[in-house]
């Protein structure tokens, strides 16, 4: 009986510890972090691309904001460490959820991105992704 509790825990500690997240890494993937306002950006987007994953270590936070009348957000992120063979990342948006409408929204929301473009947040008014950038991105 001894010996099932022990081989119990031991396969808890291993599982939980991969699970881990660690912060001492700096991020494996370039970014591009992308904010269509409107439906796929008919009404603008802005871009932010991170070329140099190695220098973007744990607690760098990132903050985007757009003051269109009736479309305010402001976007942040961060890279909080690896977990596995994935970056992960946190974001917080806070914006407007309808036209015309003044009540605003809070989402946070945590991503694992693996390179694989990625949906972060989507609304009526705003659709976020992160994705690896392309060449043409990074001669920019």
């Amino acid at each position: 009986m001894k010996t099932i509790w022990v081989i119990l825990l031991l396969v808890g500690v291993a599982f939980s510890a991969t699970a881990q997240i660690d912060t001492n890494k700096p991020a494996r993937f370039k970014t591009k972090v992308i904010l269509f306002e409107g439906k796929n950006g008919e009404d603008g987007s802005s871009i932010s691309v991170n070329p140099s994953p190695e220098g973007t270590s744990s607690g760098n936070e990132v903050t985007e904001a757009g003051t269109t009348v009736g479309r305010e957000y402001e976007l942040k992120w961060e890279y909080i460490g690896r977990a596995g063979d994935k970056d992960s990342y946190h974001f917080t948006f806070t914006r407007m959820t309808k036209a015309g409408s003044s009540a605003k929204t809070n989402t946070s929301k945590d991503i694992l991105f693996n390179g694989t473009k990625a949906m972060v947040f989507e609304d009526e008014l705003h659709k976020v992704t992160i994705e690896i950038p392309n060449e043409k991105d990074l001669k920019k």
